[in-house]
């Protein structure tokens, strides 16, 4: 009996490192292909910005003209074109500003179809297999589906706004900086720089993707102050569109939130980095 005994404590020990091994291999799979997926996103946004310094001057043209075109239109705001950000920026930037307006058209399609595969990281964190925090998780997926299928998949003034580009570079670093991270954690590899990184760009990333979400937003809603070209009264443009007040409600939310996950990165970062050891060339890690 007690041999039996002894024989089932085995196989359910093994039982159990199997299935820690088979858990393990799916999330280094995950991490590893979801990393190289935005690396490849992030390589088409380099390569369509710079593009625009070697386009035919008719492109460009092209791109001032509907910029123009849009900033003229007084049913929709003009703060987030191209023409008004080629006006503040110096001339040299203006390759790029064009080129941003065009970025959903370039990678749209990919990132809503890369940024929804990340329903899985809600789902491993409901079934235990992560150590991240649900609300948390459940937090920035649900914000990121509400920009690429809400948003930018149903409006034209988010898919020509340049911040969208803006948007997309600062998701796509971070999630190569974070599914690297991860797969090389899982693999029990502890690299101090890439910790370092980690739990470091943020500061910069998360205003400047967050920033961007919020006024890719702001730029699908009507007119909020009249101007001598308002066709019609303000009320009854917002009353045309019901859903612009939704709209209004996630953008006036978005910076709320942006402080909850700022605050959570910083508690995190000073979990995992901790103290310099001696002479500050040791990190701590989780």
């Amino acid at each position: 009996m007690a041999g039996r005994a002894r024989s089932t404590g085995a196989e359910t020990a093994e039982s159990h490192r199997v299935q820690f091994s088979v858990v393990q291999y799916y999330l280094v799979a995950y991490n590893v292909l979801s990393c190289l997926a935005w690396a490849w996103i992030l390589g088409r946004c380099l390569y369509h910005e710079i593009s625009g310094y070697w386009e035919p001057l008719s492109v460009g043209l092209k791109a001032q003209m509907m910029s123009l075109l849009r900033a003229m239109n007084p049913t929709a705001p003009s703060l987030f074109t191209p023409a008004v950000f080629n006006y503040l920026l110096p001339k040299w930037l203006h390759p790029l500003t064009n080129q941003a307006s065009t970025m959903y058209a370039e990678v749209g399609l990919e990132v809503k179809i890369i940024q929804t595969f990340a329903l899985l990281e809600v789902v491993h964190a409901m079934l235990g297999l992560v150590k991240s925090s649900l609300a948390t998780t459940i937090m920035q997926v649900a914000s990121r589906l509400i920009l690429v299928w809400g948003i930018a998949d149903h409006y034209d003034q988010a898919k020509e706004n340049p911040l969208y580009a803006s948007m997309v570079f600062a998701w796509s670093i971070t999630e190569v900086i974070r599914y690297s991270w991860y797969a090389l954690n899982l693999c029990d590899l502890k690299i101090s720089w890439l910790t370092w990184i980690r739990y470091t760009f943020f500061y910069v990333l998360y205003p400047v993707g967050a920033g961007s979400e919020a006024f890719v937003m702001f730029s699908t809603l009507p007119p909020i102050v009249a101007t001598a070209q308002s066709p019609r009264p303000i009320l009854e443009m917002w009353m045309e569109q019901p859903s612009a007040f939704v709209r209004l409600f996630l953008f006036l939310g978005w910076w709320p939130s942006l402080y909850v996950l700022y605050n959570h990165m910083r508690k995190q970062r000073r979990k995992v980095l901790g103290s310099f050891k001696a002479k500050g060339r040791s990190l701590k890690t989780e």
